[in-house]
């Protein structure tokens, strides 16, 4: 049997922009964790899957991710490490499409069933391994306003340098490791984009560890 986190209705007020964002309470021992977002998501998963363990924050982090990134009706979106679609499968409700993609092919098959569970028909789901090279792939060649990844703690070396050569306006890199995202920044940097917004999510309470998210924007694309 598999469990379930939903990601209910509605929108919860966000805390802040450039900041640290922290919640007040986790609910423990339960498969089931609310966040709050436009349109109710039932996420279903399996012992072993990779899920973020602290619910609260994982609510808030998702609303800020839409929030910065900003995804319009008309937009087609990249979600690299795209999970059981934590991420993708709120993008898809914004959207015109979403392409996500994942290496872990049992993974895939989950967050696609989980598409399919919430009827949402615009996401296309592929396995790719994300530590090599994106540009041999059909997917790849493809035009894309938005993208977001959210790697392991390896990071994404690799993507992000294809994301750039494939000129991607507006880049969000949720991380866990700051080591690998200072990192991969540089790349971007390097290659034309500027960090546009960046904050901390305490996602790991009373520990050393964070979550952080920094959103980067190609230089011709930022107004302000």
């Amino acid at each position: 049997m598999p469990c379930y986190f939903v990601i209910p209705k509605p929108c919860m007020q966000m805390i802040c922009n450039n900041c640290a964002l922290t919640a007040q309470g986790i609910a423990a021992g339960s498969s089931r964790a609310d966040a709050q977002l436009s349109i109710a998501l039932d996420i279903a998963y399996q012992p072993g899957d990779f899920v973020q363990v602290n619910a609260q924050m994982n609510e808030a982090m998702i609303a800020q991710a839409l929030d910065w990134l900003a995804p319009q009706a008309d937009e087609r979106v990249l979600d690299l490490f795209c999970g059981l679609g934590n991420f993708a499968l709120p993008l898809a409700q914004k959207v015109k499409e979403v392409v996500a993609v994942e290496g872990v092919e049992s993974m895939l098959a989950r967050a696609n069933e989980n598409a399919q569970a919430n009827q949402l028909n615009n996401v296309h789901f592929f396995h790719a391994d994300l530590s090599t090279s994106l540009r041999d792939k059909e997917w790849s060649r493809q035009t894309y306003a938005a993208a977001l990844l959210d790697p392991p703690r390896e990071g994404a070396q690799a993507a992000v340098t294809d994301l750039a050569k494939m000129k991607v306006a507006r880049i969000l890199y949720v991380s866990c490791n700051p080591a690998t995202l200072a990192r991969d920044a540089a790349v971007l940097i390097a290659r034309g984009y500027r960090l546009h917004k960046a904050c901390v999510l305490d996602m790991f309470a009373q520990t050393g560890h964070t979550e952080a998210m920094a959103l980067f924007v190609k230089k011709e694309a930022v107004k302000n």
